[in-house]
């Protein structure tokens, strides 16, 4: 089963490939090119379960190993000193307008918008 599918599933991946060019490029026989897309497209959707079936079930030798391994000890990714010193550092915000998504431009870039806006 599973050396019929290994020659099987390129087989209808090139057919689909095919007829998908042919609709494309050949518009003189887009009637022929679509039905033949269109069963290259259900025969992959026939074909694929199987696959996936038979790749799920191949033997430990055959298959890498996908399962996850258990988390290996390594340093965290934030100390504890650096939260405290980012909790040390927040403020909360009285006022909500001020809290933006972008940081401030820079007092040069400020003064030149203001002065753009004080124009218009």
């Amino acid at each position: 089963m599973r050396r019929i599918l290994n020659v099987l599933t390129p087989i209808v991946a090139l057919w689909a490939l095919a007829s998908f060019a042919g609709t494309m490029f050949d518009p003189g026989h887009a009637g022929f090119w679509t039905q033949s897309l269109m069963w290259s497209l259900i025969s992959w959707m026939v074909v694929a379960p199987f696959f996936v079936f038979v790749r799920s079930q191949a033997s430990p030798a055959q298959s890498t190993d996908l399962s996850p391994s258990a988390p290996q000890a390594s340093s965290p990714a934030f100390s504890q000193t650096e939260r405290a010193a980012d909790a040390a550092e927040e403020k909360p915000f009285d006022d909500r307008s001020k809290r933006t998504l972008w940081p401030k431009p820079a007092t040069a870039e400020r003064e030149s918008e203001e002065s753009v806006h004080a124009e218009a």
